[in-house]
């Protein structure tokens, strides 16, 4: 395929990605319905949630508490 062609084409993984994402938000919004609870559709605060976190930072001490 052309370049061009492949420019065009749809990516699956955004068009699936923005249907669940959508579905998500429509289910979530209807539990909260008549309380005073709101959801926003597209949260920024926690972009950078894990930045920063170190998760194996002991490892022996973690495969001890996997593994006993």
């Amino acid at each position: 395929m052309e370049t061009n062609e492949l420019r065009k084409r749809a990516i699956w993984q955004d068009v699936s990605g923005s249907k669940a994402e959508k579905s998500f938000f429509e289910v979530s919004s209807k539990l909260f319905e008549g309380t005073e609870f709101r959801i926003r559709p597209r949260p920024k605060k926690f972009n950078n949630i894990y930045n920063g976190v170190k998760l194996f930072y002991n490892l022996p001490e973690l495969k001890e508490r996997l593994f006993p």
